[in-house]
């Protein structure tokens, strides 16, 4: 992404929470995004992230993103 400025990047990403995990969802995204950019994402540039904010919810089903596929576009202006 630091070579090609243009490219937009879209991570789509299952943030769960842990079984008996009652924190609020707020603050499990918090969790999973200082650790992601921390330890996961090698670049100083950032996509953008998408998650589906059902898989948070404390009576919500689980595992409701597995996504198999990257798609970027591109735009030069």
């Amino acid at each position: 992404m630091e070579a090609r400025p243009y490219l937009q990047v879209t991570l789509l990403l299952n943030i769960q929470r842990r079984k008996g995990d009652s924190t609020a969802a707020p603050d499990v995204v918090r969790r999973f995004a200082d650790r992601f950019w921390k330890s996961d994402w090698p670049g100083a540039s950032r996509p953008r992230v998408y998650y589906d904010p059902r898989s948070l919810e404390l009576d919500g089903p689980t595992g409701v993103l597995h996504a198999k596929a990257v798609v970027t576009t591109m735009s030069r202006s």
